[in-house]
């Protein structure tokens, strides 16, 4: 039986490929992120292996969002909304 989640990723990829494989949309995207880049593989593979080290292990049940800081922009920018400012979604 195939996973629900299959055809959506299919669908997905050619958008995920056209960023990956352009230069200029990566440059694009990178603006809107703190860190200036987008993610990596190895990005999400350094976060695993921290936590999967003895320096981790009096974490728990903790979700660690791996996005160069994307959270928090969204994060600041929702509280503007909620004091009344304008809508930035």
């Amino acid at each position: 039986m195939e996973s629900p989640s299959i055809p959506w990723r299919r669908d997905l990829w050619p958008r995920i490929y056209g960023v990956v494989s352009n230069p200029r949309k990566q440059k694009e995207m990178s603006v809107d992120i703190p860190c200036q880049r987008l993610g990596t593989p190895e990005d999400v593979a350094a976060a695993i292996a921290f936590l999967a080290s003895e320096e981790a292990g009096y974490i728990t049940g903790e979700e660690i969002d791996i996005n160069g800081g994307s959270t928090w922009i969204e994060s600041r920018e929702a509280k503007k909304w909620e004091a009344g400012g304008e809508n930035p979604f």
